[in-house]
């Protein structure tokens, strides 16, 4: 916990001066833990927003009073607004409308059993594990909200891995489709000559309804929330579809009249969660750099509201290397956005990996770094590598066993390094199915000895995908899946 000096500089003078005197009459008539259950309700304010989630988890198992203390409802609410902002937002949304109920975001049970479930995923600790036989590419694999979808013989299969129902959709003609998404609420895929956007409804019985609509040109990215779909034309037209509405322009991304010096690298439609008409539109351009500099990528946020342009910000980053990755996408259920710029070296050094984020909510962005060892650079590299919250997942292969596939977790807030094991000795027995998942403890935290991991020679292709519910490594011809919810059903 952190020592009271380190509380003072959080606290204007007027604050200082009462918790001063609230403290001083608590010493002289107060011992023990009736000390801190009486501390003043503003400091022990200061005190959880500077914990980190495990920490805040100890301390209420500390004793009684402490736990008294950690669990008023006005405590719930400031951690809730702190970790879970999404959550916050429709608790307020509820408030307004005087709907609240006892099951809503206010109760201490979902706070507590929501801070469990982010504890347990950060860390590994899965409630299950299994294997799915999978014959495919992985760029004709997705997954999003709790489901896989495989693109195969002309047709999707869904598999919803929280009750492993498959659901099968047929593809128009049986073509396939380079072009496609797996979303929370709808599959969707284009198809050219002429160009047309099909969405399938997603649902475990039967194949749902399926809307199609023309578009003007050839796409470059498409994103999606619920019914709302966002397409990036290959002339930089940004439209918005509502499926089984009409299609919308938003904006046109423009560059200089010297298109040579200005190209275009990414560009993607968010869409926030609880304000159905805010839009943000995130692109890289690739810029002339200053002295100094070999490269330049220049990342812009537009922010729409009903339909209105209402804030443009914009952020440069400088490379030695040209920046080969230019990549956006969403890292957390809460409306952070992770920007990802990246280049190959060719060389094995000492570098800071950086993690640049956009956050929906503060409309800011937000730079992290962590130093990393040379071989963990170097593998990030040439492997495809997945970020979640601030956690960057990729994966290798166990130098000791090849049969053996595993996951390096670095955890970026914390500057610690995990391996999370894919298999154990009775992996292929279903009944194992739902051992929790070993995690070999290699951490380099602040406090300990660095602690260097061999630089992995044999990684194979493989992918990775994750989110609060699942995380799920593609491996040659099957999947590994961890799942961390309670509940959740095998195969």
């Amino acid at each position: 916990m952190l020592r009271l000096s380190q509380m003072i500089p959080l606290l204007t003078t007027p604050e200082i001066h009462n918790l001063q005197a609230q403290l001083s009459s608590l010493l002289q008539s107060r011992v023990g833990n009736e000390i801190f259950i009486n501390i003043p309700h503003e400091l022990l304010l200061k005190i959880t927003e500077c914990l980190y989630l495990e920490d805040l988890l100890r301390v209420r198992l500390v004793c009684r009073s402490w736990n008294r203390a950690f669990t008023n409802s006005d405590l719930c609410l400031r951690m809730t607004k702190i970790h879970f902002p999404f959550a916050w937002e429709e608790y307020c949304k509820s408030f307004k409308s005087k709907s609240i109920t006892k099951s809503g975001v206010d109760s201490k049970d979902w706070l507590r059993d929501s801070l469990i479930n982010r504890i347990r995923r950060e860390h590994g600790i899965s409630s299950t594990r299994y294997r799915i036989k999978y014959d495919a590419r992985y760029s004709n694999l997705q997954y999003c909200n709790n489901r896989i979808a495989i693109q195969t013989g002309g047709v999707f299969e869904v598999l919803n891995l929280l009750n492993q129902f498959r659901t099968v959709y047929a593809i128009p003609n049986r073509i396939e489709m380079k072009t496609w998404l797996l979303s929370d609420k709808w599959l969707m895929g284009i198809l050219v000559s002429p160009t047309k956007l099909f969405a399938w409804e997603l649902k475990d019985s039967g194949t749902g309804e399926c809307h199609s609509i023309r578009l003007p040109t050839n796409t470059f990215r498409i994103s999606a929330h619920l019914d709302l779909v966002g397409i990036v034309t290959s002339s930089f037209d940004v439209l918005i579809w509502t499926v089984g509405g009409g299609l919308r322009t938003l904006h046109t991304i423009k560059t200089s009249k010297d298109y040579i010096e200005e190209i275009i690298e990414a560009a993607d439609i968010f869409f926030h969660h609880t304000n159905q008409d805010k839009y943000f539109l995130v692109y890289h351009t690739r810029v002339k750099p200053s002295a100094g500099a070999k490269f330049a990528t220049r990342i812009t946020v537009k922010t729409f509201v009903a339909w209105e342009l209402v804030r443009s910000q914009h952020i440069v980053r400088y490379s030695s290397n040209l920046q080969l990755k230019h990549h956006s996408s969403l890292i957390s259920n809460d409306g952070k956005i992770g920007i990802e710029i990246r280049g190959i070296s060719g060389k094995i050094t000492n570098e800071y990996f950086e993690l640049l984020t956009y956050d929906m909510i503060s409309m800011e962005f937000e730079v992290l770094t962590v130093s990393l060892d040379p071989s963990i650079n170097h593998n990030l590299q040439i492997s495809h590598y997945f970020i979640w919250q601030d956690q960057i997942l990729y994966p290798i292969l166990d130098n000791k066993n090849n049969l053996t596939d595993s996951l390096q977790v670095i955890t970026i807030s914390k500057s610690s390094i995990d391996v999370w094991n894919g298999l154990s000795k009775n992996f292929e027995d279903p009944i194992s199915n739902h051992l929790r998942s070993s995690i070999l403890s290699s951490e380099t935290r602040a406090n300990s000895g660095h602690t260097k991991m061999e630089t992995q020679n044999r990684l194979y292709e493989k992918r990775v995908w994750a989110d609060d519910n699942f995380v799920i490594l593609f491996s040659g011809a099957e999947l590994i899946v961890w799942g961390f919810r309670q509940g959740i059903l095998t195969t």
